[in-house]
């Protein structure tokens, strides 16, 4: 876990750049504020680095360090007197908490007490609810060998922990401290098995998982020692075949894999070792296609992998050998990342084709249809969909909050460089964003005032829109002139940015009206229209 308390040396004027938790409100309402401060959790200009942001219970959880307690367990409601330490979990230092994931309806971690080490905690969001399950390495204090790897799998949790004598293998929780056992010491004695990856399919979960016999190969539990065992010895004998990038299709299971002789290339299991076979030597030799990506989007899987040109392409596939084949994208000259599903869209971050180091590609499955979509973009980052599906936000590599609603023309930086207003800084790692009750979370730092601290914007982004009045609007997108026509007397237009500022207003008294909206720049508005009847607000963009 990376920790930011560092002194930065920068010109006063930059120190007004912001690394923010910001809400975004997705929801209706045309009033819109500045970033505001939720609450100095480390008052003055300190570092409280609140980071980790996970949802339970109609709240967000996160690490901080109040600057008395050190990073502690801290949750938020979004208000100023809903933000608080949930517990002072560790006493004497620092309880670095970090999350695991919500089972049961309480929500579990990892903590440090300053007695037991890193250990499995649980808390239903009270003081005296909050607690340490087990304290499953007993090595003593030094020891930090947090759980990982979660999943729920039949009413239990299950994770990858190390008690201190077995290594890291394969563990389970009913949320109790009995309940609390290692399923399987896959590989025997004080080594790890390191099990990854778990997915459920066909009522068991699998992963991948190494001993010193077979190396790293397919493994599945039903979570019995008994029902543990690997499916199938890929590479065999002590070679890794490295199972990775699960992902369900069309009744099966598909993965990457290295059987020692071709490479890194595309599998399939149904969970039988006769049926967990390769599907495509798509770059013959050793050396293999290096897949990665893979998704279920389309009625297809797709990937990206490397010929036998050792040229990137994107590639689909239906589980079938002669159906295995690439898309046939020109000049894609670095292997393509973060591929996300958008709007019946594919969106990911690529070179080539003319666009610039790390542009948003957006793709419908077909060759025409895949090309850079946004080239003003330098590798966009966590990406996340808002509740109503309706919106797509990311980070560019300048660390500016972008928006789309899956068109280029409604793709839009939110917060532009150049405004006073908190950025994210580039020179603090910025964390995923997260959604929360129709909210973008995010952190970063605003160093002139409060340090690192939680801030929000309460905009009126992906407004809802409404209609009381029939409205007609023509041509949107438009360029400089939009129309509007309405059955009844229009009184008052107003026109409004993604953060909520009224950008022109107009007073009128009539049924139709062309408006003159070439002086606003490119981007997505929204148009609040009242009548003597009824009023309608509807989205446009200007392209």
């Amino acid at each position: 876990m990376l920790f930011y308390k560092k002194i930065l040396k920068k010109k006063d004027s930059f120190f007004k750049y912001a690394l923010s938790i910001v809400f975004l409100t997705i929801g209706f309402g045309l009033s819109a504020q500045e970033p505001q401060l939720l609450k100095d959790i480390y008052p003055g200009t300190g570092f409280s680095n609140p980071y980790g942001y996970i949802v339970h219970n109609n709240k967000v959880y996160f690490g901080a360090d109040d600057g008395e307690n050190g990073w502690e367990l801290w949750v938020s409601d979004g208000d100023e007197t809903g933000t608080y330490m949930v517990k002072n979990i560790n006493p004497s230092g620092f309880s670095s908490p970090t999350f695991l994931g919500v089972f049961d309806g309480r929500l579990y971690f990892n903590a440090d007490d300053g007695t037991h080490g890193q250990e499995l905690w649980v808390t239903d969001g009270t003081e005296g609810g909050t607690y340490m399950v087990k304290d499953i390495n007993t090595t003593g204090v030094e020891d930090y060998y947090p759980a990982e790897n979660p999943i729920v799998y039949n009413d239990k949790l299950y994770f990858s922990a190390n008690d201190g004598v077995h290594g890291f293998e394969l563990w389970v929780t009913d949320g109790t401290e009995d309940g609390t056992q290692m399923v399987k010491d896959i590989n025997s004695g004080a080594a790890d098995s390191n099990p990854v990856g778990f997915i459920h399919y066909n009522d068991k979960l699998y992963f991948g998982a190494g001993n010193d016999i077979h190396g790293r190969e397919l493994w599945v539990t039903d979570g019995t020692e008994d029902g543990t065992h690997m499916i199938k010895d890929i590479n065999s004998g002590l070679g890794d075949s490295a199972p990775s990038y699960f992902v369900k299709y069309d009744g099966k299971l598909f993965f990457r894999a290295d059987d020692g002789f071709h490479g890194v290339e595309l599998w399939a299991t149904d969970g039988t070792e006769e049926s967990t076979n390769m599907i495509k030597d798509i770059n013959p030799g050793a050396s293999g296609s290096l897949l990665r990506e893979l998704r279920n989007f389309n009625n297809k899987i797709y990937f990206y992998a490397f010929d036998e040109n050792e040229e990137v392409d994107i590639w689909t596939s239906d589980g079938t050998e002669e159906n295995t084949q690439p898309l046939g994208v020109d000049n894609l000259n670095n292997s393509p990342q973060n591929f996300t599903q958008f709007n019946d869209k594919l969106f990911f971050v690529a070179n080539g084709g003319g666009s610039p180091g790390g542009a948003l590609w957006i793709s419908d499955g077909t060759t025409e249809g895949t090309y850079a979509f946004i080239q003003e973009v330098s590798y966009p980052k966590s990406f996340v969909v808002d509740g109503n599906g309706q919106m797509m936000y990311f980070i560019s590599n300048n660390e500016n909050i972008w928006v789309t609603d899956g068109t280029i023309e409604g793709t839009t930086v939110i917060i532009p460089e150049g405004q006073d207003l908190p950025h994210i800084d580039p020179s603090i790692q910025t964390h995923s964003l997260t959604v929360f009750n129709n909210k973008i979370y995010y952190t970063a730092c605003y160093f002139l005032d409060h340090g690192c601290e939680p801030y929000f914007i309460d905009s009126s982004l992906s407004l809802t829109e409404i209609e009381t009045e029939t409205v007609q609007y023509w041509p949107n997108p438009f360029t400089n002139e939009l129309h509007i026509k309405a059955n009844n007397p229009i009184e008052q237009i107003n026109i409004y940015s993604l953060r909520g500022q009224n950008v022109k207003g107009f007073q009128l008294f009539s049924l139709s009206q062309t408006l003159n909206l070439s002086d606003l720049p490119v981007g997505i508005y929204f148009i609040e229209i009242t009548t003597t009847t009824g009023k309608t607000v509807k989205k446009v963009v200007k392209k």
